[in-house]
Order: C-alpha cells, then structure tokens, then sequence
C-alpha cells in the first residue's frame, strides 16, 4: 500500500502522469511499490540509486513492463553536488556531467537482461535515459534487441556496453534520433559511431563525453558529423581531443 503521506508522493505531478524517485526519500524495495500504485504514468525518473544492483533490477523490470503508456524514462544517479550545481534534476545537463560527479549503480549482464526484456514493452517510449554500468556481453544483446522494438524512440542517452559494442550500436543504426548520448568507449571504439552517424541524418544534440576520444578519432569521424546539416549542438567533454583535433574537426562543422 502506497503511503500518500510520503514526501515522495511530492515528486508525482498534479496529473499523476510523472513521478520522480530518489534513495534520499524511499528505498529500492520501495520503489516496486510506487510503480504498482501508478501504472499509467508518461514520465518516470529513477534516479540516485548507487546500491541498486541486479536483485533490485530484475524486481524493477517486472513492473516496469506493466507502464505501457510510458513516454519518457530515466534511470541513473546523480549526486547532491550535481543537484545545487544545476538547481534541478536536468536529463539532459546530468548526461554532459563530468563523470566525478555521478554516482553508480551495480547493475550488470542479469540486470540489464531484465531492463532490456521489459523496456521491450514500452513501444510507446520516445525518451530513454539509462546507466547500466557493468553490462557486458549478454545484456548489449538483450539491448540491441530491445532498440530495434523501440520505433518511436527519438531521444536516446545509454552508457555503452563493456562487450558486444558493435552490436549494440548496429541497433541504434535503425533508430531516427534527434538526440542521442553515448558515454563509456574505450580506445578507438568511437569509429564505430560512423554507421549511427551516417543513418541518423536528423540528430539536432550529440553527446560524446568521456569516450577516450583523441585527434585521430575526430579525424575519422569528421565528414560523418559534418554532413549532419540538422546537428545544433555537439557534446565532446571529457575527451582527450587536444588542439589537432579541435583544428581537424574545425573545416567539417563550417
């Protein structure tokens, strides 16, 4: 039984079509519980749960397949340092966060099947913000297949996964983005990014933090960024671009 006196019941909005929730008011097994209560929410915010793990995303996943009227979801951590920074919860600003900043959850390959298996679900889903920091292999699949379900998701910010990258982004290839994020690629992974770049021709925001990205990599993917006509801002923080690649990427932008 869902507790309305609960400041947390605070965080859902008039409508009842938003709800927020974060570790400093509920706890995890708490959550469920929320989700069971509001099943015909359009955004959902899970935000700061650094002990979240795979136990607790598995029982996320079994109630979140149930929102089949979700529009917008997010689930990772921020930090209180990152709260009075920006005054406010931003998507969009936490995603070009240092990554000090954050804090991270346990979620690995069983948890990420799970999330995967029921996002699956949401074919109404427009905005997904996820962190999953240690999936590998199994969960990039279940990913990858869960992208390709997803046919009317138009903004997309995902911690890439530590294996099965390629098939991963091969997913994103199929999507029409206006905005996407990526972080988490490691050494010259980042020359993946030309096939997500060359189909998603009407990508208007482009996050690429902390990808260990350097001149040559802003070299190979040039032309690719520069033929975005529709490409508004572009994210590269975090980066070890250096002057070379600044002045190589210069000519492609105009």
């Amino acid at each position: 039984m869902v507790n309305m006196e609960n400041p947390l019941t605070q965080r859902l909005s008039s409508d009842r079509k938003t709800l927020t929730l974060d570790s400093e008011h509920t706890s995890i097994e708490e959550v469920t519980q929320y989700l069971a209560a509001f099943t015909d929410l359009k955004i959902l915010n899970i935000y700061n749960f650094d002990d979240m793990g795979d136990r607790e995303a598995v029982a996320l996943a079994g109630k979140l397949k149930k929102l089949t009227c979700l529009e917008s979801l997010s689930i990772h951590n921020f930090d209180k340092a990152s709260e009075e920074l920006f005054g406010c919860v931003d998507r969009q600003k936490f995603w070009n966060m240092d990554d000090s900043l954050r804090r991270h959850n346990n979620i690995g390959d069983e948890g990420a099947v799970a999330l995967g298996l029921a996002i699956k679900n949401l074919k109404t889903l427009k905005e997904l913000y996820i962190i999953v920091n240690d999936m590998r292999g199994e969960g990039a699949k279940a990913w990858a297949s869960t992208i390709l379900d997803l046919t009317k998701l138009k903004k997309l910010c995902f911690k890439v996964p530590g294996e099965e990258i390629e098939t991963f982004l091969s997913a994103i290839e199929n999507l029409d983005l206006t905005m996407l994020g990526l972080r988490g690629m490691k050494n010259d992974e980042s020359r993946l990014l030309t096939g997500v770049l060359r189909k998603n021709q009407n990508l208007r925001s482009l996050w690429l933090q902390d990808n260990n990205m350097g001149s040559k990599d802003l070299k190979t993917l040039g032309s690719d960024l520069g033929n975005l006509r529709s490409l508004h801002m572009l994210g590269l923080a975090n980066n070890a671009i250096g002057y070379d690649g600044v002045i190589a990427l210069a000519p492609e932008l105009g």
